[in-house]
């Protein structure tokens, strides 16, 4: 538009008005016709300059800079310009028309702009969706495809802090800040202070969203242990252990604290209810599990009557103390391998003899070469608290004893040779010391259940023990019956909460439990704890189905009682009201009467469980209407129309495989339910002997249809339905 010509007029109001006079190719070009020999005036306004467009800044950092107003640090009544970096966001003094030599400079040291230049020379790289592969910390293993973010970074690191315990000041590391920074050129260096905040930020925040899933928790167990570092600093930890909502089995550290002494059971007890009571969980709390020292004993006791206080009759102060029965077996072990103590010890040195020098053990190699020993398993030391580590050590340990004998005959500082009769005598004891290994290995299990099969392998302890009781060695005879004398100490008193757990894995149920309290006690004595148990198994299933049924909306009766129906009918209804009859354990019954399940190594308790109870709530089944003789409910209803007396109910069933007596599920609707009488209670007692009710449909549980009484059921004959 070389021809175009341009005038521009500065409004009052600070617009600039430019008027472009267009030629006559432009107008040939734009399709506008006008005489020939006439220039067209266009007006084009721009707001907010006041300069004209060829007055605009030249300089290259306003590319990178932004001018804007500011309050000024001496009058915050006056704004001042300033310029802003797009990058860095800092603030330098500017005056219109003046110099950008200090904004030029900042651009070659500005940080985040080098860094983003730095980005752009170097070869692009692919970029992976985040991985649903975890690993042990439960952080997804994949690389995020949204760019660095350096927030993220910081987070990431200091949970690899807490982790892996590494130092603070790793992150000061000279070869740790290369690696970042050559992995990304925009990772910025952090200071041991910084990820210390970070890592407390991070405890906070992962404490909050732990808070948040505790409250959709109904039952927690907690463990606790106490032990002195070598500081002769006292620690105590507390775990909590939960089933969540997928029915999967979880374990999270609630508080690893230090506790001042005295360590009587008093101060651990109130240690304990402050961590719950911070945590906001006293009332989920349904078990503890703590060692046999006596101090553990009068903390139970203590918290015993800190939560009945706090919880009334809801707790069950019965089932709360649960022995640890891996320190019970080790203990169990320890006084009844008391002719093995020799064994034990001479095993034990030998091994850190060996450790101790590398040439002993390079010796010691060579001569079970010399022997033509298969060089199997290393020998290991144990952990004397667990005696699963010591049996391994023995077990590990005795391919090699013709090596240690020729071992010994070359090195005269060596003086904890086993005798041969030493290991005869572990050779003979060595089916028991396997059950008491396998059993300690089997309770120290963390990711799957463990109370479930208690009483499976104590049974198989008490049967090891009884033969050993008869065994005609004297010594294996001895050993059998002082393991026998501490067994019974602490579990010929039955604790039913295990037991309960065995009943309710679908492979055992009561059969096992009758069963078992057959081999562990005398004919009348399994008698009478297997009576004591199932009343405690009917006591416990009344409770919570209470609970559950007090939990359930009930419906508010809002008619005048006094008018709408006869007076003998209203007293005959209280009547059926205080005479109800208690709801059919007909779930119970049902499920002790199914056949077991067999006794696969992968079955998985949670699983089967997690089953059940979709199948219980599974809604879509196909219905069935059956005939109308079958489904006629005929009551008086003032309210209701006297043509409405008499209607025919659809009744729904189908089939559940779970359940046999009552395997027919049905749907039924009955009319003409008078006020009085709107309520679970009355129709469960009217239809009793036909049917057991499941749930309230959601119109008569909140009383919005009060037409029809609406509900689920099980029957064992839907025909005998009146």
């Amino acid at each position: 538009m070389s021809e175009d010509e341009m005038d521009i007029v500065q409004s009052p109001g600070g617009e600039t008005d430019v008027f472009v006079v267009s030629s006559e190719e432009d107008n040939a070009r734009t399709g506008e016709k006008h005489k020939k020999g006439v220039k067209v005036k266009r007006k084009v306004t721009t707001k907010g300059s006041s300069k004209s467009s060829t007055s605009r800044e030249s300089s290259d950092c306003w590319t990178f800079f932004e001018k804007v107003m500011v309050k000024s640090e001496k009058d915050p009544k006056v704004e001042e310009l300033k310029a802003k970096c797009m990058h860095c966001h800092n603030l330098y003094i500017y005056v219109q028309g003046s110099s950008t030599t200090t904004l030029n400079r900042h651009m070659k040291k500005c940080k985040i702009f080098k860094n983003k230049v730095a980005t752009k020379l170097i070869q692009s790289r692919l970029g992976y969706k985040p991985s649903n592969v975890r690993g042990e910390s439960g952080l997804p293993l994949g690389v995020p495809s949204n760019g660095y973010e350096h927030t993220t970074m910081k987070e990431l690191i200091a949970k690899m802090v807490a982790v892996h315990n590494y130092s603070f000041r790793m992150v000061e590391h000279e070869w740790f800040n290369i690696v970042m920074k050559y992995s990304n050129p925009l990772y910025q260096e952090i200071g041991r202070k910084a990820i210390r905040a970070e890592c407390l930020r991070v405890f906070n925040k992962e404490k909050e969203i732990l808070k948040a899933a505790l409250k959709n928790v109904d039952h927690i167990s907690l463990t606790t242990d106490m032990w002195t570092s070598n500081q002769t600093i006292s620690y105590m930890c507390v775990v909590a252990h939960y089933i969540d909502k997928h029915w999967r089995m979880q374990t999270r550290v609630l508080a690893f604290m230090e506790l001042d002494p005295p360590h009587s059971g008093n101060v651990m007890a109130v240690a304990l209810f402050e961590c719950v009571t911070e945590w906001k969980i006293e009332n989920k709390i349904v078990s503890i599990t703590l060692d046999n020292a006596s101090n553990n004993d009068s903390a139970v006791r203590d918290l015993k009557a800190m939560f009945s206080v706090r919880r009334g009759t809801d707790f069950e102060a019965k089932y709360f103390h649960v022995r640890c029965c891996a320190h019970i077996v080790n203990l169990v072990v320890q006084d009844g391998t008391a002719c093995m103590s020799t064994l034990v010890t001479n095993l034990r040195e030998t091994v850190k003899y060996f450790k101790k020098s590398p040439s002993r053990l390079h010796k010691f190699v060579e001569i079970c070469r010399s022997l033509g020993l298969k060089i199997g398993a290393h020998l290991t030391l144990d952990v004397c608290t667990r005696w699963s580590s010591t049996y391994k050590m023995l077990e590990t340990g005795r391919p090699y004893r013709q090596a240690l004998v020729s071992y010994a005959d070359s090195d005269a500082n060596y003086k904890w040779k086993p005798t041969n009769k030493e290991w005869d005598m572990f050779q003979l004891i060595e089916p028991l010391l396997f059950a008491f290994a396998r059993v300690t290995t089997a309770f120290s299990g963390q990711s799957y259940p463990t109370a479930n099969i208690f009483y499976p392998h104590i049974v198989s302890i008490k049967i090891a023990l009884r033969k050993a009781m008869v065994h005609k060695d004297k010594t294996y005879n001895a050993m059998g019956h002082a393991m026998m004398d501490k067994f019974n100490k602490y579990w010929e008193e039955p604790n039913n909460v295990m037991v309960l757990a065995t009943f309710l894995d679908p492979r055992y149920k009561m059969k096992y439990v009758d069963w078992c309290f057959g081999q562990i006690y005398d004919e009348d004595k399994a008698e009478t704890e297997l009576s004591a148990f199932k009343k405690d198994l009917d006591k416990l299933y009344e409770k919570f189905d209470s609970q559950k049924r007090q939990a359930e909306p009930q419906c508010k009766n809002t008619c005048n009682t006094s008018t709408s129906m006869p007076p003998a009918d209203s007293e005959f209804l209280s009547f059926l009201s205080s005479t109800s009859t208690k709801r059919s354990k007909s779930e119970l019954r049902n499920y002790t009467d199914d056949a077991n399940e067999g006794m696969v190594a992968t079955f998985n308790l949670l699983e089967w469980w997690k089953d059940v109870e979709e199948d219980d709530e599974e809604e879509d089944v196909e219905k069935v209407k059956l005939p109308k003789s079958v489904a006629d409910c005929n009551y008086y209803s003032p309210r209701s129309d006297p043509a409405a007396t008499s209607s025919t109910t659809p009744v729904v069933l189908s089939g559940h495989p779970a359940l046999r007596e009552l395997r027919f599920r049905v749907e039924v609707e009955i009319a003409g339910i008078p006020d009085q009488a709107w309520d679970r209670s009355s129709v469960e007692t009217m239809l009793a002997p036909f049917l057991e009710i499941e749930h309230l449909l959601p119109s008569t549980r909140d009383g919005s249809d009060m037409s029809r009484f609406r509900f689920t059921a099980w029957t064992a004959n839907p025909d005998a339905i009146p």
